[in-house]
């Protein structure tokens, strides 16, 4: 199937693909999804009561979801790529923040000190 054919129905026969998204996903069992990136295994997806199970291509669990659409996006490379990329990105602020404040102290402290506010030892 193209990647670039229009969305279809999840169905035990075809593989669906939108022009979004990298993995073809088909339903392998009732409630068992299976999801391929060429002919590399991606993940599969677990109905468990309502809720969807996903797991990666390392069968390390990566979320529970109430819909089949938001599990299968969370297994999506770019979504993947965008989640490490925050995290990364939030570190990185913390720790210029850290930085940031520790060089505001040092500099306070040296100005109290070169004022005779604080007396060393």
């Amino acid at each position: 199937m193209s990647i670039l054919a229009s969305p279809t129905r999840y169905s035990r026969a075809t593989p669906s693909k939108t022009v979004a998204d990298l993995i073809a996903w088909q339903e392998s069992a009732d409630g068992i999804w299976t999801g391929r990136i060429d002919l590399d295994f991606a993940g599969s997806i677990v109905n468990e009561g309502g809720r969807y199970v996903a797991a990666n291509w390392n069968g390390e669990e990566v979320g529970n979801f109430r819909t089949l659409r938001a599990a299968k996006e969370s297994l999506e490379p770019r979504r993947r790529m965008a989640l490490r990329e925050r995290a990364e990105h939030i570190q990185q602020r913390t720790q210029w923040m850290l930085t940031g404040s520790a060089a505001v102290i040092s500099t306070v402290a040296l100005v109290l000190v070169a004022n005779g506010v604080i007396l060393t030892p």
